[in-house]
């Protein structure tokens, strides 16, 4: 639903993305939903290196990040880094959750 009632510019981006590889495709499409669609860029082993060592996350939670499908850290990505007591836990959280 929230699909068909998105802009055509944004489902535009979403489709031409190819398929979503990742084990949830509807969680991965509604967080490209809220951020406006696929970017034109994927993450780089670089962003994803960044973005760990932004977030604080410890070695296991890194480790489990790294091994996801790419659809998956593309939108753990461009979800931000978590801000919580234990963004370890947030993101293992959200990889189970995209994971599903």
């Amino acid at each position: 639903e929230e699909l068909r009632n998105a802009p055509e510019d944004v489902i535009r981006r979403i489709v031409d993305g190819g398929p979503i590889t990742a084990k949830n495709p509807s969680s991965c499409v509604m967080a490209m939903l809220r951020k406006g669609g696929r970017p034109e860029r994927r993450p780089s082993m670089a962003d994803l290196d960044r973005y760990i060592a932004e977030s604080g996350i410890d070695s296991h939670a890194a480790e489990s990040l790294r091994r996801q499908h790419e659809d998956v850290i593309f939108t753990i990505l461009e979800e931000g880094v978590p801000n919580g007591w234990n963004n370890s836990a947030l993101i293992m959280r959200r990889i189970r959750d995209l994971s599903d």
